[in-house]
């Protein structure tokens, strides 16, 4: 008897791993592609300067007031995707009067994509596709004329930050993007030489007599 209620048994138990059942559930994926690619770009760029720094290089290291250096910057694209980039500024050490008191002019192809205050840099953005694939930046960086004597021998540390993201996003958040950062420093002269004062002379004729 408890032979056969173990077949039995056993035999429900077949019959109901084999039933139909509407509840029962499953993942399931099916993908197809017709006469067609699926294709992944890449978006990524370089940057490329012949100089360590600003040159030249004996300004940059004692930088007087009216004086300017120079630095040449390419942007170079490596990806397959097109895309866009801005150009700014960011402080990493030294004096932050220094830095605020620079002023810095930046061309891009030889023409001027920002004129004013180091600090505040920002440019583009500009697109950066296979044609041209390399871009020129000239960038001239001075201490204005009549800056105080108490910004000599200080040093400004900073890096020019280029962002890069896909040409049909407006936002940099919401796309592939790329940045790449170079450093820089400039440095001002142990003292500045005092701007000379003139002065006006008035002569007074003493030879006039008041007679009463």
């Amino acid at each position: 008897m408890d032979k056969m209620k173990k077949t039995l048994l056993i035999g429900l138990i077949i019959w109901l791993s084999f039933a139909p059942f509407s509840s029962f559930a499953y993942f399931y994926d099916n993908e197809m592609v017709l006469q067609g690619m699926l294709q992944v770009g890449t978006l990524d760029f370089s940057l490329f300067s012949s100089q360590d720094n600003f040159v030249p290089s004996s300004k940059a290291d004692s930088l007087e007031p009216g004086e300017s250096v120079e630095r040449m910057i390419q942007v170079r694209k490596e990806g397959s995707l097109a895309l866009q980039y801005q150009l700014s500024f960011w402080q990493t050490g030294g004096d932050v009067d220094l830095c605020q008191a620079l002023q810095v002019l930046a061309k891009h192809q030889g023409q001027i994509e920002y004129e004013g205050d180091l600090v505040g840099l920002l440019a583009g953005p500009i697109i950066l596709s296979a044609n041209p694939p390399n871009h020129t930046w000239q960038i001239k960086v001075w201490l204005p004329q009549g800056t105080s004597s108490q910004l000599a021998d200080k040093v400004c540390y900073f890096q020019f930050i280029f962002q890069g993201w896909q040409t049909d996003s407006t936002e940099q958040s919401s796309s592939f993007f790329d940045q790449e950062e170079i450093n820089n420093q400039i440095r001002t002269a142990e003292s500045f030489e005092e701007e000379p004062i003139f002065f006006n002379r008035i002569r007074i004729d003493t030879s006039l007599e008041t007679s009463y």
